[in-house]
């Protein structure tokens, strides 16, 4: 059965997210379009009553969802239940979503690793175009410009780049995976 949702003001009522998630938390995930963040619904369970659902939108700004920029391409839950979200600036990680409606200051992380001594960002001049998570809980990371990068399950360590020119990839621009 379909629920329609029109009381969430910040968003109107003709929107349409480019992609929707369902989490273990019971939590539905929706990109909102247009660069305007993330949407994260609690129907507390009760999908076709409405009268007890919360929402938060989620943007840039810190302690309102901290992401590094509202331009999300894709989101995915790994095996921990953290939502890991593709920006046009590299990924931003929820380690604790569920913490999301009992603070009223939750913001997205990124990750820090080590490149040639310099402490940097992970993937942070690259637009994430899709993310998955493997059996063994490691990032499959897709860009826009730089083929696909497969991570370790804490995003910390790179395992693998591929490229056009290392693999049997047609291009470095990555769709899906």
């Amino acid at each position: 059965e379909f629920q329609a949702y029109s009381f969430i003001p910040e968003i109107g009522t003709d929107v349409l997210g480019t992609e929707v998630l369902a989490t273990q938390q019971g939590y539905v995930w929706l990109v909102l379009p247009g660069g305007d963040g993330l949407l994260v619904l609690d129907t507390k369970g009760t999908l076709l009553d409405t009268s007890d659902d919360e929402y938060k939108v989620l943007v840039n700004e810190e302690g309102k969802g901290g992401l590094p920029v509202e331009w999300i391409n894709c989101i995915e839950e790994d095996l921990d239940g953290e939502i890991w979200v593709g920006t046009l600036q590299g990924p931003a990680i929820f380690y604790s979503p569920e913490a999301i409606f009992n603070s009223d200051e939750f913001d997205a992380q990124q990750i820090l690793i080590e490149q040639d001594g310099n402490i940097q960002v992970l993937l942070e001049t690259e637009n994430i175009t899709c993310i998955e998570i493997d059996g063994a809980n490691r990032k499959w990371i897709g860009t826009q410009h730089s083929g696909a990068f497969l991570m370790s399950d804490d995003g910390v360590e790179q395992i693998q780049h591929f490229t056009a020119d290392n693999s049997p990839l047609l291009s470095n621009n990555i769709l899906d995976i």
